[in-house]
């Protein structure tokens, strides 16, 4: 409604100006000063469109920059407002420098960066409605590469006189763009022919007409910072002739072979113009540029190869020119091999004593007759040599008795090149084996089987079946018989030792035994007399498994110093020999009874830290004289009181025979009494390491799990030594 009155009051109002010109004698269509009507927008009720809000993001135009370098930064800003102030920084994240800051109508900006580091790029824009957005880009500046020569080459080593030749130069690092040189000289006269300098990395030479001759192509490479590396090739002219020249029918003397040994390359030229002269070259895989086998072309056509020391793959070329320069070549493979005795072997890995044993040498790649050297070693003794150097590929060795040796062929060339290889070998006598099915705790009664079995032995094995209480004395269950098996079964419970000893030559000759050692247990369930724990080893220190109530039903399998081994509902594992009623009858306490004494009281008390801090808290303060840490535990154990050191002495020793790990400080200063000396305990928890200070003093707070900053106020100690409590 609003718009269709607004179009009736402009339309009115226009009739009545056309009516008023009309009165003047003025042709409304005369004035064109006259204001138009403005074109109305159709909108929905009162809504306005909302501003776009403005965008903005960096971009840099190169993905890696060096050191050195100049980047165009580009902010690109998006938004309602088609115009945008900018304003560019970078920042050193390193020493905090600003390296740039420039503000400008135009979003692009050109920053150098030097050290080789992370610097912050930072733009703001503001926009012509007051808007104002930051943007941020973490960049790293690479350190400049190193300018290196990187395998200039040429598209062809020879060609006519007046052809052409092409140079493609290569380089890496340094700092582009670069600048190329080229120069041809003469090789024999060293004249310059032509120079060139390029802004391309390729650059073409004519070969000069005339007579055939070698020539040099020099290739200088220089950077922005005038770094120059550079490269020469040799490249050759020749004359054309009409008849087919090759050297198809050309050989080499070996393909393998050994490091040092000089080679043969017998040419055969064909066609073209004779007389002929030869030459031979060599380089490696990994080479572009060929070596001289030879410094001139020479009329024998053959031609010594000579190849590095050094094993490797390499590529001989055979060349042929004839009286017209018309030059033909052919390539072959070579390998390089050093000596070796890689492919020696023993007859056997396992040696019988008493019994010839073989070692066979094979030598490869040799240079020249190869003498060889058998040694050998029993493990960590000094080498034997068995029979000196001889021409022998094949020597035999005896061995007296039973062990692990080391045999050693070495073996020398007629260039003097060396070579070795060793060998590990057991020598084995007979060997018995068995076992009682894993069987080491039976119950009583219960049958234990022993199962042997023999190796290496000379003849038909017998056995001899024995068991004993204490690992010395003996009772033998009969003569020496034919079965490998026996089972036995003891009536009572105990440690008891079995064994078989086994002679082989039908009971003769060498004697070898098996021994076995299994706890015999009553099957019948004894009840615990206080709840406890079971524990995986048989110490406070070992994880608990399950806990153990009153009156439990525990089957006892052995006994290990003050612990049980028992089975508890299907779980082996040790209970402290309290929980079955074992008393107790100390008349005092000494130091070889204290350990006793404090599993006692860890298997009254408990393994809680708070309740042994308690407990050792709450005894009386006597300040008698310092001693060993056993000492100070039997006087404050013995006394029920002591000073700081007896009390951190039994907290610590109790920790620690719990599982903790826990450190006692001793030489500790209380400055809130004066700076007498003062011990307490340091104990690493779930929260990391705590002060645990076990002697209450007057007016201070309690000292339980505390952090070096609670404690410090009170107490002083030398930090170096000490966990650090934070």
């Amino acid at each position: 409604m609003k718009v269709k009155l607004h179009r009736v009051l402009c339309a009115a109002a226009a009739m009545l100006f056309v009516s008023m010109f009309s009165a003047l004698g003025v042709s409304a269509e005369q004035d064109t000063a006259l204001p138009q009507e403005p074109e109305v927008s159709q909108v929905s009720g009162d809504t306005v469109k909302e501003t776009e809000p403005l965008t903005a993001d960096i971009k840099l135009s190169a993905r890696k920059i060096y050191e050195g370098d100049t980047v165009k930064v580009s902010v690109n800003a998006q938004g309602d407002s088609g115009k945008y102030t900018y304003k560019c920084t970078a920042k050193n994240l390193v020493s905090g420098k600003t390296v740039f800051s420039e503000k400008s109508e135009n979003p692009e900006f050109m920053v150098r960066f030097g050290k080789p580091e992370n610097y912050l790029i930072k733009a703001t824009v503001y926009d012509e409605n007051g808007q104002k957005l930051t943007v941020e880009k973490n960049i790293t500046i690479c350190k400049a590469l190193p300018f290196v020569e990187k395998g200039t080459a040429v598209d062809t080593s020879r060609a006519l006189p007046g052809g052409t030749i092409t140079v493609t130069a290569n380089a890496a690092g340094g700092k582009k763009p670069y600048m190329y040189k080229y120069i041809l000289k003469d090789s024999e006269t060293g004249k310059v022919i032509s120079s060139k300098n390029e802004m391309s990395p390729t650059a073409q030479f004519t070969i000069p007409e005339g007579e055939p001759k070698f020539y040099k192509i020099r290739t200088e490479i220089t950077d922005m910072k005038n770094n120059i590396v550079s490269k020469t090739i040799e490249v050759a002219s020749y004359k054309q002739d009409t008849a087919a020249m090759s050297v198809d029918g050309s050989r080499i003397s070996e393909r393998y072979v050994a490091v040092g040994k000089e080679l043969t390359a017998t040419i055969k030229a064909g066609g073209g113009t004779a007389p002929y002269k030869y030459k031979a070259f060599y380089k490696s895989e990994t080479d572009r540029r060929w070596t001289e086998c030879i410094p001139a072309y020479q009329y024998s056509s053959s031609v010594k190869v000579k190849l590095p020391k050094t094993e490797g793959k390499y590529r001989v070329k055979i060349a042929a020119i004839d009286l017209n320069g018309r030059y033909a070549e052919k390539e072959l493979s070579v390998f390089v091999k050093e000596f070796t005795l890689d492919n020696s072997f023993l007859s056997s890995s396992k040696a019988y004593v008493g019994s010839v044993f073989n070692i066979v040498a094979v030598a490869q790649y040799a240079n020249g007759p190869v003498k060889y050297r058998y040694c050998r070693r029993e493990a960590g003794k000094e080498w034997e040599d068995a029979a000196g150097y001889t021409s022998t590929a094949n020597q035999g060795m005896v061995f007296t008795k039973a062990g692990k040796y080391e045999i050693r062929i070495e073996a020398f060339d007629g260039s003097g090149n060396r070579a070795e290889k060793t060998f590990s070998v057991d020598a084995v006598e007979m060997d018995v084996s068995g076992s009682t099915a894993d069987k080491t705790f039976a119950a009583i009664g219960e049958g234990v089987t022993i199962s042997a079995a023999v190796k290496n032995n000379n003849g038909s094995a017998k056995y001899h079946y024995s068991y004993s209480t204490d690992g010395t004395n003996w009772k033998y269950m009969g003569d020496y018989i034919t079965s490998p098996s026996y089972q036995f079964k003891f009536d009572s419970v105990g440690t008891y030792y079995i064994r078989v000893g086994v002679r082989d030559k039908n009971g003769d000759g060498i004697y070898k035994e098996k021994r076995f050692k299994v706890d015999i247990y009553d099957p019948n369930a004894k009840t615990t007399t206080a709840a406890t724990v079971l524990q995986k080893d048989a110490s406070w220190k070992g994880s608990a498994l399950c806990a153990v109530p009153y009156g439990s039903k525990v089957i006892v399998i052995k006994t290990e110093g003050r612990w049980y081994y028992v089975k508890y509902n299907g779980k082996f594992g040790y209970i402290y020999n309290m929980a079955l009623g074992t008393a107790r009858n100390y008349s005092g306490i000494t130091t070889s009874s204290l350990p006793a004494v404090a599993d006692d009281i860890l298997f009254t008390k408990g393994k809680a830290i708070n309740t042994l801090f308690n407990y050792v808290n709450s005894m009386g303060y006597r300040s008698v004289g310092n001693s060993s840490l056993e000492n100070l535990c039997v006087h404050i154990l013995t006394y029920r009181c002591g000073a700081c050191y007896h009390r951190a002495a039994l907290l610590y020793y109790l920790l620690d025979r719990a599982g903790y790990d826990v450190v006692r400080v001793t030489d500790g200063i209380d400055m809130a009494t004066g700076g007498s000396p003062h011990n307490w305990c340091i104990i690493k928890t779930a929260n990391g390491w705590r002060h645990i200070d076990p002697t209450p003093v007057i007016g201070l707070p309690t000292m339980y799990l505390v952090t070096d900053g609670a404690i410090s106020p009170y107490f002083s100690w030398n930090r170096t030594k000490y966990p650090a409590c934070r």
